[in-house]
């Protein structure tokens, strides 16, 4: 994204005014249709802008990281299909298209997007389709096809540079626990040669001691400048990944038991993690080497030698307010923390999805609205359970975009509703 962002302009500071740009933009865009629209409380237009309370706000509007971009543009995605159904307004077919084309980029993006991606475009169209089956086929053709042109950029690079490397990644966690584990089940038939097919991109040692550091080390130490590609073929890669999921059918429970904290850890930002580590007897003999990787150090470079940054570190009195502004920042959450503020707020948001969800299954099985707000409710909590079944580290980031959508999701409704109640009393 950062380069992609310098092709277009041509200093590194302007990702992060792109993404405040389109941050500002999605709150105004909300905030337009919602003040439009008589079916909102007027609470409803200050709700907006409580997302500055919710746990993943700073991060989101000050780190240009892949994931908060797309969380960004997830969150305008389901705001302009939720407002929709909401005010009742229906897209024409160049809207219908543009937005189909728009969720399929989505859902090729970061694999848990296809599952969101799928649902709001297929509720999209029924909703907006007053037309025979046929026009509705197709336009959910134009998304699946633009989901095959998107993937075609990211198939190429898988079969050139990465092949299975990324799901090598999101195995190590599970991997380590299970290999360490003195329940596990590695005497099974067929149980040595997928540990050999483990062995053929990283050493067992490697992988129990140190995990996914462990795959990175060993990968730059093999020569590689890209400490997620690893030495192997596209052929070793495919066996490891099938040797994997072998391992985690026959050892469940290590994996259920590894996911389940790392979503603990991840929504009270408390080290809740589980890890086995080898014994002492089994620990190996063996030196761990550092890595570095070099782009990281030339986009920092970047940053810090253009015109902007380096006025802005020379006056003293704005790195003075920043640092303020920084350890204050700190404190707060510090202090949430030890109350667990940010984990409620968490909580609310999902339980109050999950009653969007029943409420209105309810109301669609006694044929009183349409099921959209429903299907919606649903194919967000389906996201939330996926991130969780794969996610490959304790990092509430995983998160970001479930929490950004669920957030436009109940608070809108949660305006509807207020409205409602008003009205009947």
């Amino acid at each position: 994204i950062y380069c992609a962002c310098l092709m277009i302009f041509p200093t590194p500071v302007m990702i992060s005014v792109v993404q405040w740009l389109l941050f500002v933009f999605i709150l105004g865009y909300i905030f337009h249709r919602v003040r439009s629209c008589e079916k909102f409380s007027k609470i409803t237009k200050i709700l907006i802008f409580s997302i500055f309370l919710t746990p993943c706000c700073i991060t989101l509007v000050t780190n240009a990281y892949r994931t908060e971009i797309y969380a960004l543009a997830c969150m305008l995605y389901i705001a302009v299909i939720i407002l929709d159904v909401i005010t009742g307004r229906k897209r024409n077919v160049i809207e219908l298209v543009l937005l189909s084309v728009y969720g399929a980029f989505i859902g090729i993006w970061r694999t848990e997007g296809i599952i969101l991606a799928f649902f709001c475009t297929l509720i999209m169209i029924i909703y907006n389709s007053k037309s025979p089956a046929r026009f509705k086929l197709m336009s959910f053709g134009v998304f699946a096809a633009f989901v095959l042109i998107f993937s075609i950029p990211q198939k190429l690079g898988d079969s050139k540079y990465y092949g299975s490397d990324y799901a090598i990644i999101n195995s190590f966690e599970v991997l380590r626990n299970t290999l360490n584990s003195p329940k596990a089940n590695l005497s099974y038939e067929g149980a040595e040669e997928d540990l050999a097919a483990i062995e053929k991109i990283v050493p067992l040692d490697f992988a129990r001691t140190y995990a996914l550091e462990g795959y990175r080390s060993y990968n730059v130490y093999s020569g590689h400048k890209d400490f997620n590609q690893s030495m192997g073929s596209f052929e070793d890669g495919k066996a490891y990944t099938k040797a994997f999921y072998n391992i985690v059918l026959h050892n469940p429970g290590i994996m259920i038991t590894t996911q389940i904290r790392h979503v603990i850890t991840s929504l009270t930002f408390k080290n809740f993690e589980y890890v086995i580590y080898p014994t002492a007897e089994d620990w190996p003999n063996m030196d761990y080497p550092g890595w570095t990787y070099d782009a990281w150090d030339i986009g920092k470079e970047d940053l810090l030698m253009s015109s902007f940054t380096k006025s802005r570190l020379e006056y003293h009195e704005a790195s003075k307010l920043t640092t303020a502004i920084t350890e204050g920042y700190k404190s707060m959450i510090g202090l949430a923390d030890r109350f667990y503020l940010r984990f409620i707020v968490s909580l609310v948001f999902i339980f109050f999805e999950v009653f969007i969800l029943i409420r209105e299954f309810v109301l669609t099985i006694k044929k009183k609205t349409n099921p959209c707000i429903m299907f919606l409710a649903l194919s967000l909590l389906a996201q939330a359970a996926g991130i969780a079944l794969v996610m490959p580290a304790a990092a509430f980031i995983y998160f970001h975009a479930y929490f950004c959508c669920t957030f436009v999701l109940d608070i809108l409704y949660f305006g509807v509703l207020v409205k409602k109640d008003k009205k009947e009393n």
